[in-house]
């Protein structure tokens, strides 16, 4: 059996894909035969482990593969009506391709539409200017260094802001880290359980990913409801398949999807949590950007001790300081080892300023400005993608945040689509480095992080454009 030549339309693994399916369309593959290894058929395509692992992984989705351990692959030429689920999870490679994207958003020549990362027009420079002043007049923090956990001001600040995310926490409970990245890479050390399965939502946020791909752990994705997030019966039926090391969970305005979890979920996860006693790691960085009365109360208040929280000021106040925090319950004593060895403290001005920016009770009044905007341009926006995009793309509006993800019909060519918008001088995140499983190729994550300028109209509005160019149903 030959494989055919590569195409530049189509990811790799999908060829490998296309070629399977068609060996059994023609007889060339019968059931009961069993595929070359892993590594064979990556040879044979001439790809990586990863991807070839990925075709793999898609073919079993699609009820045409079953892994037999000990045995391997066996076609299943007539599969039953439910493919069954693979839990073995997924080897992790999205670093290099998360690189590649960030390299070109940082071209000044470039349009970026997907950075999570507030413009200035939207953050609190003014203000945390004046408290940046009045720290450095009034204070020797400049000179002083803040050993982990952090400064004990913002530990008893964050503390009383956990509140209304339903947490009961004190002070002590509470790490101070460098940004939220670094929390949940952490989080996922303090396990110790460098081979385990990491549950994740699909698709998931690319920092998660590249958390487990650092720390060399498989991610297990679970397909996710664009308005209640992960599939429970699956995360229930993985859990029982021993292995999994941890949940992690975006529950809150989820990065990409925005959707927002709602109770009942939370606290099935948190039983479940407890019951197979598997910690789930929360990354809560947008719990500020949902109005107070339509807040959901932390997947952490359900299972204090096996949740371990994690969240930052950089999405919602300074995105330059990379102040973060966690709450790991019973991993405090690892995470805390780690900093240490690793002489991960947080520089001590920042933390300062935050806690003059909150004392003074500058916070009220720049997080209800902040959701006020942030709801203008989503308005916009959603009247956008309904004028501008071709019939047949999906999308669901979050409840609150400026994370947008919208599906682009089947009959758009993406390769043709993806090459023309940077052509264009836009860069979007390919959602290959938001989902190992291929499910969401035609999906684009936006983040309305500026107000919405003429300028941002214009560029919507020629995605739009470009999408309908190469609608093959138009």
């Amino acid at each position: 059996m030959t494989p055919q030549k590569t195409s530049k339309k189509k990811f790799r693994w999908q060829i490998l894909v296309d070629w399977v399916t068609k060996q059994i369309d023609s007889g060339g593959l019968k059931n009961g035969d069993i595929l070359p290894s892993l590594r064979k058929l990556a040879e044979q395509f001439d790809v990586s482990l990863a991807t070839a692992q990925r075709a793999v992984w898609q073919l079993e989705q699609l009820g045409v593969l079953q892994t037999i351990p000990r045995v391997g692959s066996m076609i299943v030429a007539k599969p039953s009506q439910e493919a069954a689920f693979n839990f073995s999870g997924l080897d992790v490679d999205v670093d290099m391709d998360v690189a590649a994207m960030l390299a070109k958003a940082s071209l000044p020549s470039m349009v970026t539409l997907g950075s999570a990362v507030l413009d200035k027009s939207l953050s609190a420079d003014p203000v945390l200017r004046r408290c940046l002043t009045s720290v450095a007049k009034n204070s020797d923090v400049i000179s002083q260094f803040v050993p982990p956990p952090g400064d004990i001001r913002l530990r008893q600040v964050i503390a009383g802001q956990m509140v209304t995310r339903g947490v009961i926490c004190a002070p002590d409970d509470i790490i101070i880290t460098a940004g939220d990245t670094v929390a949940l890479e952490l989080s996922l050390t303090a396990l110790g359980k460098p081979k385990g399965i990491v549950i994740v939502e699909d698709p998931t946020y690319f920092g998660i990913l590249q958390a487990i791909e650092h720390t060399g752990m498989k991610a297990l994705p679970v397909k996710t409801d664009p308005k209640t997030g992960i599939d429970t019966e699956v995360v229930a039926a993985a859990l029982e398949q021993k292995g999994v090391a941890a949940i992690f969970l975006n529950p809150t305005l989820q990065n990409p999807r925005g959707f927002t979890m709602p109770r009942e979920k939370r606290e099935f996860l948190a039983e479940l949590s407890q019951k197979h006693d598997v910690p789930i790691i929360e990354d809560d960085v947008f719990a500020d950007l949902v109005e107070r009365e339509h807040r959901v109360d932390a997947i952490k208040s359900f299972a204090a001790e096996n949740v371990i929280y994690c969240s930052s000021f950089t999405k919602t106040i300074a995105p330059g300081f990379r102040v973060g925090w966690c709450i790991p319950g019973k991993y405090k004593s690892s995470i805390l080892a780690q900093m240490f060895g690793r002489n991960l403290s947080v520089s001590s001005l920042p933390q300062a300023v935050l806690v003059d920016f909150f004392l003074k009770g500058y916070h009220k009044n720049h997080l209800e400005t902040l959701r006020q905007n942030i709801a203008t341009s989503a308005n916009k926006f959603a009247h956008l993608v309904n004028e501008a995009f071709p019939k047949g793309t999906v999308y669901h509006p979050p409840a609150g945040g400026f994370v947008h993800w919208v599906e682009l019909p089947n009959s758009i060519d993406l390769a043709e689509f993806h090459t023309e918008i940077e052509r264009s001088g836009i860069v979007m995140a390919p959602a290959r480095i938001f989902s190992l499983t291929g499910q969401y190729n035609s999906g684009l994550r936006f983040c309305l992080t500026s107000k919405m300028t003429p300028a941002l109209v214009r560029n919507i509005t020629r995605l739009g454009e470009l999408a309908k160019k190469f609608d093959r149903n138009t």
